[in-house]
């Protein structure tokens, strides 16, 4: 998977920070998969002159690398199973132009998880729910 490096660019000498899609990003640096935003996110991060988009060298992914242990089946299943619960709970403008769901807004809901939710297992808990007729809200 493609990583990059999203520095934030300080506005005022005491800033070591800037949020963004949900997101909080250091002057030091914040290292991002590709797969952690949707498209429309990532224009309007690459749009943004507070902050600067590099690829990500391979010591930087390996230094920030996730560490949470791999989860067996029934903790996997049981995590889809909280995605597909608060799927169904979110609002009409917490889905994409794609009709998927946004990342970060199921990432506000299931904080403690947000290392573990990225396009891949959204994309997976959500081809099950619309598979069985579910369908975005609409506004």
């Amino acid at each position: 998977m493609q990583h990059f490096v999203i520095t934030a660019v300080a506005r005022m000498p005491e800033q070591t920070t800037l949020c963004r899609c949900g997101r909080v990003f250091s002057t030091s640096g914040t290292v991002v998969a590709l797969g952690e935003f949707e498209n429309d996110e990532w224009k309007r991060l690459e749009a943004d002159k507070y902050l600067h988009i590099r690829e990500a060298r391979d010591d930087e992914v390996a230094a920030q690398a996730v560490t949470a242990e791999p989860l067996d089946a029934e903790a996997a299943a049981e995590l889809a199973e909280r995605l597909d619960e608060v799927i169904r709970a979110l609002e009409p403008g917490d889905f994409g132009q794609d009709g998927k769901p946004k990342i970060t807004a199921i990432r506000k809901w299931l904080p403690e998880e947000k290392d573990r939710i990225d396009a891949t297992l959204r994309d997976a808990v959500w081809k099950l729910m619309t598979e069985g007729g579910f369908e975005a809200p609409k506004a």
